[in-house]
């Protein structure tokens, strides 16, 4: 093979190599600046707030109960609540943590909540 030849044949690879790249950038960008997932994302994150805001609600009905039907104690239903609080809040933030949907979290929104954010007691 000549130096032409290679030459050659080292373009059409790198043109190769670059439609493949802006395919797949192109996919990419498409997915992340979907108008329809935009919203929904920034939905979920005031609805996971409210969620853990109103969980907290809960806990503080709970805790001034007498007594409780069903066949759980008051602590167990507590300690069930507390469970589902946290969850919500280890899902907020890890959403929160990833970039493609912390680009469309609202900004009057904390980046990250703790459980000490919401005074439960």
């Amino acid at each position: 093979m000549t130096k032409g030849e290679k030459k050659v044949r080292n373009y059409i690879i790198i043109g190769i190599l670059l439609l493949v790249a802006f395919g797949g950038v192109y996919r990419w960008t498409s997915e992340v600046v979907n108008p329809e997932k935009a919203v929904t994302n920034y939905e979920n994150f005031y609805l996971m707030y409210d969620q853990a805001d109103q969980i907290c609600n809960d806990i503080r009905v709970m805790q001034g109960a007498d007594s409780i039907s069903g066949g759980f104690t008051k602590n167990e239903r507590i300690m069930g609540l507390e469970n589902k609080m946290n969850d919500v809040i280890k899902d907020y933030n890890y959403q929160s943590k990833a970039w493609t949907r912390n680009m469309w979290k609202a900004d009057d929104l904390p980046h990250t909540i703790q459980r000490s954010d919401f005074n439960c007691k």
